[in-house]
């Protein structure tokens, strides 16, 4: 990535990482010398504002520095989101005509940019587009090492990573980010405030393992031929009133995401196309991936056909839930 200086003057900041969008906010303040007395302004919506931005932008400082525009609702970059005719027609002059140093920052905060509209096309090609998608494990362990190594403290790969799942940023359709993981780090940091090295051990005393991330740890025990721990921790989350409900949902999903996959595999379709397809990171895929070679189509398939029937005589009263679980616990691992 290019150092904040050498950055175009209009810029787009989107994607699911907010914390790595506002450290390039942080970063570009920084080595532009902006003071945000003088030569910042933040402004929402950009139809009430366009002539105020665009006067700003055009009006030189007193001071001679370079001034900072940030637009911070970007709503009309989505596919639902509009602006006036007027307004895009004084924005889209400016980006085409724009031939000073002064920043105009779009933050696309929460929303899903439709790539597709002519403001967005104008500004990949007169400015900078930078999309801050959320990190697979391996970008996620090492943002963890380099984030302690900052706060001069050390741990290693095995505890790096241990954070990143403890940490919940990892779980399937998990909405944590890295200010969650952040804060997890700030709480270790804390803990081991006379200790260079972080431990397995102030790891697990300090970090609560999500509701959820227990239940993925549970099911991969179930599907990766560890049955007792899979029992172990069943009795675990039963004592501390998890839901069984819950549980058995979760499981449930996961042999249906199972069975997707080998009906996918069962036509011979691309890696590529299957996670696109049932919309998987990388680390979730290969995880699944490693589960469906140990338990072969014609398991998954009875897995799922069994499921749907403890199902059906559980919303009838016919099968207690606790037994319908540990009924699929015991088939998986014949």
């Amino acid at each position: 990535m290019k150092k904040s200086k050498d950055y175009k003057s209009l810029i787009l900041l989107h994607g699911e990482e907010i914390y790595l969008q506002e450290k390039f906010m942080k970063s570009l303040k920084k080595k532009n010398g902006f003071d945000e007395s003088m030569n910042y302004l933040k402004i929402d919506k950009l139809d009430d504002n366009i002539d105020e931005i665009i006067n700003f932008l055009n009006t030189m400082s007193f001071s001679m520095d370079k001034k900072i525009a940030v637009v911070e609702d970007c709503d009309f970059l989505s596919s639902k989101g509009k602006l006036s005719e007027q307004t895009i027609d004084k924005l889209s002059k400016y980006i085409e005509d724009n031939n000073n140093e002064n920043f105009l920052v779009f933050l696309g905060k929460d929303i899903k940019i439709d790539k597709r509209k002519k403001l967005y096309k104008l500004l990949k090609k007169k400015g900078d587009v930078l999309e801050y998608k959320k990190y697979n494990e391996k970008d996620l362990i090492n943002w963890i090492s380099r984030y302690l190594d900052y706060y001069d403290k050390n741990t290693n790969y095995t505890n790096a990573r241990l954070i990143a799942h403890y940490s919940g940023y990892l779980e399937y359709e998990s909405e944590k980010n890295l200010y969650d993981v952040k804060n997890e780090l700030d709480k270790i940091i804390a803990y081991t405030k006379n200790s260079y090295n972080v431990s397995q051990e102030d790891i697990e005393k300090v970090m609560s393992i999500s509701i959820d991330n227990n239940i993925f740890i549970f099911i991969d025990n179930i599907f990766e031929n560890k049955p007792s721990k899979a029992y172990e921790m069943l009795n675990d989350m039963i004592s501390n009133n998890i839901s069984l409900h819950y549980i058995f949902y979760m499981l449930v999903r996961q042999i249906r995401m199972l069975n997707q996959l080998s009906a996918y595999k069962e036509i011979n379709l691309r890696e590529d196309y299957i996670l696109s397809k049932m919309r998987l990171r990388n680390f979730i895929y290969k995880k699944l991936n490693y589960q469906y070679n140990i338990l072969g189509d014609k398991k998954i398939r009875y897995l799922s056909e069994k499921a749907q029937e403890i199902e059906a005589k559980a919303k009838t009263g016919l099968i207690d839930i606790g037994l319908g679980i540990n009924i699929l616990i015991s088939e998986a691992n014949k």
